[in-house]
């Protein structure tokens, strides 16, 4: 596999109990044949669960997703953030730790995602752009950012 994708994310602002917490991938312009909508994945990478209780995801100048009030990620697990689960699930049918529908939509060459805790404390910042060419594979060709 290609390590080229870890200098499109750039991680700001893990603080805390939070920092268990990461961004891992994120789909922001599928391929028209398997598009299974916009979505990112977090991962917790600590040793215990977190509470994702009053935990929010916005972008800059967006509407808000609150998580829902049950979100409970075990020590090693993973959770996907969808715009349209219906879509998602029609892609990814065996992915069963799917919430959304979240309000708004990861744009298409660039964006931020700003995740908050329950204090309202700032998590995590992940911003991405496609402007290096070689990095093609994820701006609609089916591919996803990744973190390595």
């Amino acid at each position: 596999m290609k390590r080229f994708l870890l200098p499109l994310l750039i991680l700001i602002g893990i603080m805390g109990a939070s920092a268990q917490i990461r961004v891992t991938e994120i789909n922001y312009n599928s391929d028209s044949t398997v598009n299974s909508s916009n979505w990112f994945e977090i991962h917790n990478h600590g040793s215990s669960p977190v509470s994702l209780n009053g935990w929010h995801v916005k972008k800059p100048n967006s509407a808000i997703y609150n998580l829902p009030n049950t979100a409970i990620l075990a020590a090693n697990a993973y959770r996907v953030m969808s715009d349209d689960t219906l879509r998602f699930h029609s892609i990814q049918p065996s992915v069963y730790n799917v919430v959304g529908n979240m309000p708004f939509v990861l744009g298409n060459t660039a964006d931020t995602i700003l995740i908050y805790d329950n204090n309202n404390a700032l998590v995590q910042t992940v911003r991405y752009n496609d402007l290096p060419r070689r990095l093609k594979g994820a701006d609609g060709w089916g591919r996803t950012l990744e973190i390595i």
